[in-house]
């Protein structure tokens, strides 16, 4: 059986060939049938899809290879739409959102991704409550359900992890714990071409447990963002990773550390000039610290 989104993919082929859907199923299967099968209501037989790709020239074993490329080169681009919104550049996220909106999904992951993503644009500009934002989240990976697996995917792990910013501060930590538990012991189903999604979930967790004054927490958690980074040569989220590094040094006493992290940060916000990391970071780290990062550098300069 042919799955949806192999389906999909088909009458992709089928529209680039300028065939009409009636023209391209004529004598094979109903109008009416073959809109379960892009609906995914129904499973395509696999001869029916051997003889509609021959409709379109196009060979079986290619579409397969079609479908994983197609597929990853979506995930990137949700990558893309995901990185603009954290970054705060909402001008492009609305521009991807609305590109993205136009295709359809080639898996349910990526489905599911999409649509977190645009709650977290909507949370960031406050269009709905709260509440609303969280009853849509917990339905979309199924939580509290969620939280018996022993294993989870990217998608899954970022879909908790934007959850605990809907709801309040006394539910989050069963499942701060089940996200730190899965983070500390490898216990996701992904390799390291989804780096963007733990990256960002290691720092959304470590965020919380920042509020709730487990700063030995957000060290570890930080670290792993750094390996990560390392890993895969990636700058992504190295200024928001610096500064919890600084709050959390700074929380338990250890002066010294803080600010070599505050200055590892003003480095870090040279290389992303372009979406205003540091006039964001010299604001936080005055109200947080009482001095900017000049001073900081200037008081370092004149101990030489």
């Amino acid at each position: 059986m042919i799955s949806r989104e192999m389906c999909v993919l088909l009458d992709d082929f089928r529209a680039k060939k300028n065939l009409s859907m009636l023209n391209f199923i004529d004598g094979v299967v109903s109008l009416r049938q073959y809109k379960r099968y892009l609906y995914g209501t129904s499973e395509m037989p696999f001869k029916m899809f051997v003889e509609l790709c021959d409709r379109v020239s196009v060979e079986p074993l290619y579409m397969v290879y079609e479908l994983e490329h197609k597929r990853i080169d979506q995930a990137n681009r949700l990558d893309v739409f995901s990185n603009a919104i954290i970054a705060r550049d909402f001008d492009q996220a609305e521009t991807l959102m609305r590109d993205l909106s136009k295709e359809v999904m080639i898996d349910q992951n990526n489905e599911i991704y999409f649509k977190l993503n645009i709650l977290q644009l909507d949370y960031y500009l406050k269009k709905y409550p709260n509440a609303h934002l969280a009853k849509v989240c917990a339905e979309l990976i199924h939580y509290p359900d969620i939280l018996k697996h022993d294993v989870m995917n990217g998608v899954e792990l970022v879909g908790l992890s934007l959850l605990l910013n809907f709801i309040p501060n006394e539910e989050r930590f069963p499942i701060m714990d089940k996200l730190y538990q899965i983070i500390k012991t490898g216990a996701y189903t992904f390799i390291s071409k989804d780096f963007f999604q733990m990256n960002s979930v290691s720092l959304g967790v470590a965020k919380m447990y920042g509020m709730n004054k487990d700063d030995v927490k957000v060290i570890e958690l930080c670290n792993e963002v750094l390996k990560a980074c390392d890993f895969n040569e990636s700058y992504f989220n190295l200024d928001l990773t610096y500064y919890f590094l600084s709050l959390a040094h700074r929380n338990l006493g250890k002066t010294e550390e803080a600010h070599q992290y505050i200055e590892k940060l003003y480095h870090a916000t040279k290389v992303k000039i372009e979406n205003g990391s540091y006039d964001r970071f010299n604001a936080l780290i005055k109200k947080d610290f009482r001095f900017d990062f000049e001073t900081l550098l200037a008081n370092k300069l004149k101990k030489y």
